[in-house]
């Protein structure tokens, strides 16, 4: 039998592909094997096969799908002690004005800088307890911007350390109260976390902290958009700048989002400081359909949908 195509008890030809792949899982039903190996080869051709097997492997991914939020904001990398308050104040005040259904915090709101495998600097006065301190008080702050929101967090690399740092130290680990959303008391603060990539509109759209890194805004994206065989949408952070990448996938067109940090831009560890951006992504949806609005900030101002605004301290 030709491969992804199998013979229906009603003499059809259906071509489709593992229970991995999730949009398309069958590009449907042909009269003749000829037209249904003529839709494939069209298919393959579009998206690579090798895309396509790659993609298979990355739904391994978990993955959690949200219904119902028809606005969103996104927001990542504040790295809490590190976050820049005037960026915050600005993103509160687009949250004043957006009062989306759902925020997204998209990963490394915290830095974690002592339990970090690189080498700390003594002259460092901040605990690990400062940082947590500094993180809740940020946090309340952007959730009183909002009224209505749910809050979702997702979690990453800088709160992998402490997974990392509980692995190597096993007498902890099994301690309820070194987990993630205790240690931050996100359930304290009404925060939902989510050790997954958030999947929205259809499964059409993926929020994630992101995995790949590069020094050029977008790139990182793609490749995310690309692993997934272009079917769906990527919006992701880690970067700490703005991006934005677009393809004709298979069945649609999909797009890739990386959006700005909101800690400061001389960050300790920057070695690009050049290259980071400040920002945020708004996202409204009709359906399935979506649109993103990559918001960058500007120092202490930002225009957005129009208006200026200015941050303070």
């Amino acid at each position: 039998m030709e491969k992804y195509i199998t013979e229906s008890a009603s003499g059809k030809w259906s071509v489709r592909f593992s229970k991995k792949i999730k949009n398309p899982r069958r590009l449907g039903a042909y009269d003749t094997l000829v037209l249904a190996i003529a839709a494939r080869d069209k298919y393959l051709a579009s998206v690579g096969e090798m895309a396509l097997e790659q993609a298979e492997v990355n739904q391994s991914i978990k993955s959690k799908t949200i219904v119902g939020a028809q606005s969103v904001v996104f927001l990542a990398d504040l790295h809490c002690p590190y976050q820049d308050d005037v960026a915050i104040d600005l993103a509160c005040k687009i949250l004043n004005r957006v009062q989306p259904d759902l925020v997204v915090f998209g990963g490394d709101v915290i830095d974690f800088y002592h339990i970090s495998t690189f080498v700390s600097d003594p002259k460092r006065r901040d605990t690990t307890q400062d940082e947590i301190d500094i993180w809740k008080k940020v946090a309340r702050k952007i959730m009183a911007a909002t009224g209505k929101s749910r809050f979702i967090m997702i979690g990453g690399n800088h709160e992998a350390r402490l997974y990392r740092h509980l692995c190597s130290n096993p007498g902890l680990f099994s301690l309820d109260a070194l987990r993630l959303p205790s240690l931050l008391g996100l359930n304290e603060l009404g925060i939902e976390y989510v050790d997954a990539d958030l999947e929205l509109f259809n499964q059409k759209l993926v929020l994630k902290h992101g995995r790949y890194y590069s020094s050029i805004a977008g790139s990182a994206v793609k490749k995310e958009v690309g692993t997934r065989a272009w079917q769906q949408s990527v919006i992701q952070g880690h970067e700490h700048k703005l991006g934005y990448y677009r393809v004709n996938g298979p069945l649609w067109s999909v797009g890739g989002w990386s959006v700005g940090c909101l800690c400061v831009l001389d960050c300790w560890y920057s070695t690009e400081p050049q290259y980071w951006e400040q920002g945020l992504a708004v996202i409204a949806s009709q359906g399935d359909f979506f649109n993103v609005e990559n918001i960058r900030f500007d120092g202490d101002k930002v225009i957005f949908r129009g208006e200026c605004i200015n941050g303070n301290i």
